[in-house]
């Protein structure tokens, strides 16, 4: 009941936690998967598959429910996998264990299309912008592109973007195209919400995230 208390408790956790991942090494239940195999060819003015870059970085997980923090992630947001490395193996993790995870300073969550909204454009993994009376999701997905070059360069692939965002409001799910279709969400607060984007010089148009 006393805070020191409660912190030297949650320590106390945190260090047996840390100490279990330490002794149990490559044999957690995390790297469980199938082996990953990089992508064989480039793609066109130095485009990528993955979340913001194409390179490892420090993350962490909930996998069957337990938090693995401070290991090696890459998100493929073609195929909408995450990738695991360690010093011998990349793994291409089970998506349906993963509950969530985190990934340069942003959390991402799954969701099932089915179970949740019809209105999601599929189940995966969402990028959660904002949590508290209202929740803001954005989606993320990219397709590879193939279109014939020469017959020396053979194709020519390049990465092609779609972003969704939605808004949940009291347990629904609604897709957010553009200004108006967010002041559709808040009839009651229209006025206040178009007064505030105007003094705060926000944009849907110019960065969707930041005025969401």
């Amino acid at each position: 009941t006393v805070p020191e208390d409660s912190l030297l408790y949650q320590k106390a956790i945190d260090n047996a936690v840390a100490l279990y991942h330490k002794t149990i090494g490559n044999q957690s239940a995390l790297y469980n998967g199938s082996q990953y195999v990089p992508y064989s060819f480039k793609f066109k003015n130095g485009g990528h598959p993955f979340f913001y870059q194409d390179v490892f970085a420090n993350g962490s997980i909930l996998y069957d429910n337990v938090w693995y923090r401070d290991v090696q992630l890459l998100y493929d947001e073609v195929g909408d996998f995450l990738i695991l490395k360690d010093s011998l193996h990349y793994t291409k993790l089970i998506s349906q264990r993963i509950a969530g995870f985190s990934l340069l300073s942003n959390q991402f969550i799954r969701m099932e299309k089915e179970s949740l909204s019809r209105s999601l454009i599929n189940t995966g993994f969402y990028n959660l912008l904002y949590v508290g009376k209202v929740i803001v999701l954005k989606k993320e997905v990219k397709a590879i592109n193939e279109e014939a070059a020469s017959s020396s360069e053979g194709l020519i692939r390049s990465i092609q973007i779609s972003l969704y965002y939605y808004i949940k409001k009291n347990n629904e799910y609604f897709l957010i195209r553009n200004k108006k279709s967010l002041l559709a969400v808040f009839k009651d607060q229209k006025n206040e919400i178009q007064q505030f984007i105007k003094s705060n010089d926000l944009s849907f148009r110019k960065d969707r995230d930041t005025m969401l």
